[in-house]
């Protein structure tokens, strides 16, 4: 377990794939967090549950503000991009000479306005740059350093799960 928070970016990338499973299941936010956690928090022990519940809620809250968006889409277009590109648009690098490895942990822990801003300024990116879409078959496995992150949000969810 690491002693560093789980970098803000891979926290609203788990918190977006929960509200991407939300909305194409008939289970609540709560069984994919609780499910989630018990496999996130191995790599970063801020990854409770109710803080993934949290980071969730609030990607639908804004979600529910804006019309005629396919949820699905944006949801897989928001991991696509985050996975593979910094705020800039710049390739991520997981590794480099000169710079740290930001898989690795944070300084400071993210919270779910965090994740809801990422989210919301990715949205109105892509409202504005349609080649902003996850290519078709595209999967957050292939991305290196990030497979764990795959295995967290791949699992399968139940009803059992949401009882915490």
């Amino acid at each position: 377990m690491s002693d560093s928070y789980c970098p803000a970016w891979i926290y609203a990338i788990i918190c977006n794939e929960i509200c991407k499973n939300y909305v194409a299941s008939d289970l609540d936010i709560a069984a994919f967090a609780n499910k989630f956690a018990t496999k996130a928090e191995a790599s970063f022990s801020d990854l409770t549950a109710s803080k993934l519940a949290a980071g969730a809620e609030s990607i639908v809250r804004f979600l529910g503000t804006i019309e005629g968006v396919d949820v699905i889409q944006v949801c897989s277009a928001f991991t696509y991009n985050t996975a593979l590109f910094e705020r800039d648009g710049s390739p991520r690098k997981a590794k480099g000479l000169f710079k740290k490895d930001d898989t690795q942990g944070a300084k400071f822990e993210a919270t779910d306005e965090d994740a809801e801003k990422l989210f919301r300024t990715f949205a109105f990116r892509l409202r504005s740059n349609p080649n902003l879409l996850a290519p078709e078959g595209w999967s957050l496995a292939s991305v290196e350093g990030l497979k764990w992150v795959s295995e967290v949000v791949n699992q399968e969810v139940s009803f059992i799960d949401s009882l915490g």
